[in-house]
């Protein structure tokens, strides 16, 4: 069966029916009552909503709690959970074999969540058939650029009734801060037609070139924008500068809107191939970080299945447990609205060499919410070449070791007081650990400044002009910048 992705915002129930509560999608209808039945099940059990979310990344275990932090982040004071559900654990083998897996800041993020989803939409279909739904029920999307506001079933007016009875509606999360999403949020990075990254300096579409990073530091334009920054507007954070548990990836899949806005993140992925955009065919991204020695990519449900990016490749030829499944999503053609035209004509030649024109000295320290790098003298030779813009090379501004211990929060980059592109921050903290995969290096960000450059058409001008704007004030937390540098290409 080839099953039907759909978007979870349409209203597609009568009005008059209460028998769903006041629900308004019938595929969100039958997404709450698989939720319900997989969150009455212990975290010991593999096929439990918590066992689930802590593939994803945990702060449930001794050994990853947050220390010194908002305490909230840690699972055991999370009062969304039943914490009777997270009491016992399954053994630590099986902790260390399907726990904390999430791929971010790294080429293998698209297709490790895609396998991620898959496995979750057949357990809940499983749950929703055994309960009277739909055979064909398939997981939802969010189009968050083009629905604004948060899905009403996901809200604290929305009632969920089930066999005649009122339950806990299990989608709304009281630790979900953010009540939309503003236009920061974009589908620009279909614009790029390039999947890696061109010596790991310029990042393309997908993420760049590692190995198994569970919070790595290549980050590709899908991953930053939107999905990044989608995560840091839906969780946002209260008054208390808590961050909200979409907010940071080892909290996010606690909550149900996870899963709706990566389906879409899958649909932006699947679009972006139908538009003749290739995906790699090296054998260390089609193989995964296994076929390097690093951990395997590897699902519960069904049955244990480990998989590659080779058997995710494709949304009609998903290979599980090697049968083929096949799933497509409805009305793909409707994303090109709000998207510019494709005109990033980059490639991955390994002839292509970023050159350095200016960078800062110093390590980027934030003490303010504004902050205007000071570029140093270096490089004097080659800024004197190319101050004057060539309209045949492409300009990008690189935000190198992006730190901090505040995941909830955006840079908004402005040059000329235009606004050029916003990074969410997701991730941040657990990326700047120095006891993570990649030893605290941070986060590494590459905007395309070419349009604004040949508006300016004078690097200099443009240099003395760039300036970084946070959402939210640091208060006592940490955010600094190893390096702020311009390449061309």
């Amino acid at each position: 069966m080839d099953y039907i992705r759909k978007n979870g915002w349409i209203q597609n129930i009568d009005p008059s029916d209460q028998s769903k509560g006041n629900f308004r999608n019938e595929e969100t209808y039958w997404y709450a009552v698989g939720v319900y039945f997989l969150q009455q099940i212990p975290i010991s059990e593999p096929t439990s909503w918590w066992f689930y979310a802590a593939i994803h990344g945990q702060y449930v275990t001794e050994s990853a709690k947050i220390k010194n932090k908002n305490k909230y982040l840690n699972w055991d004071n999370i009062a969304y959970i039943n914490q009777d559900m997270i009491k016992d654990f399954p053994d630590k083998s099986i902790q260390e074999k399907y726990w904390d897996q999430c791929q971010h800041g790294t080429w293998y993020f698209s297709a490790w969540h895609r396998g991620y989803l898959v496995s979750l939409e057949k357990l809940l279909r499983d749950v929703i058939v055994s309960k009277g739904g739909p055979e064909d029920w398939a997981l939802p999307y969010w189009d968050i650029v083009n629905e604004k506001s948060i899905p009403f079933e996901f809200t604290a007016e929305a009632k969920f009734i089930f066999d005649g009875s009122e339950l806990k509606n299990p989608l709304y999360v009281k630790e979900r801060y953010g009540t939309g999403i503003d236009n920061r949020v974009n589908n620009n990075c279909q614009n790029t037609n390039f999947f890696t990254s061109i010596k790991n300096i310029i990042v393309g579409y997908g993420g760049g070139k590692t190995n198994f990073p569970h919070n790595g530091n290549f980050t590709g334009k899908l991953e930053s924008n939107p999905h990044n920054i989608g995560h840091v507007e839906i969780g946002s954070e209260n008054t208390d500068n808590q961050s909200g548990l979409m907010s940071v990836p080892n909290t996010a899949a606690l909550d149900p809107i996870f899963y709706y806005h990566h389906s879409n993140i899958d649909r932006l992925w699947n679009l972006w191939n139908k538009m003749r955009n290739k995906n790699p065919v090296v054998p260390n991204w089609l193989n995964g970080p296994a076929s390097m020695g690093d951990r395997i990519f590897i699902m519960p449900y069904p049955n244990n299945w480990e998989y590659a990016p080779k058997d995710v490749n494709d949304v009609n030829q998903i290979n599980v447990q090697g049968e083929n499944y096949s799933y497509n999503y409805d009305n793909l053609l409707e994303i090109l609205k709000n998207m510019e035209g494709i005109d990033n004509q980059l490639s991955e030649n390994e002839n292509n060499q970023p050159e350095l024109l200016i960078a800062t000295e110093n390590v980027n320290i934030f003490n303010t919410k504004v902050f205007q790098p000071e570029f140093s003298s270096i490089n004097n030779l080659q800024l004197s070449k190319s101050n004057n813009i060539d309209s045949n090379s492409k300009y990008f501004l690189l935000l190198e070791g992006v730190k901090g211990t505040r995941d909830s929060n955006i840079i908004d980059v402005f040059i000329e007081d235009k606004l050029v592109e916003s990074i969410g921050l997701f991730g941040l903290s657990s990326a700047s650990n120095e006891n993570s995969h990649h030893a605290g290096n941070g986060l590494n960000f590459s905007i395309e400044i070419t349009n604004i450059l040949k508006t300016v058409n004078n690097l200099n001008n443009i240099i003395q002009s760039v300036r970084l704007q946070l959402e939210n004030d640091l208060n006592k937390d940490s955010l600094t910048i190893d390096r702020i540098s311009i390449y061309k290409l």
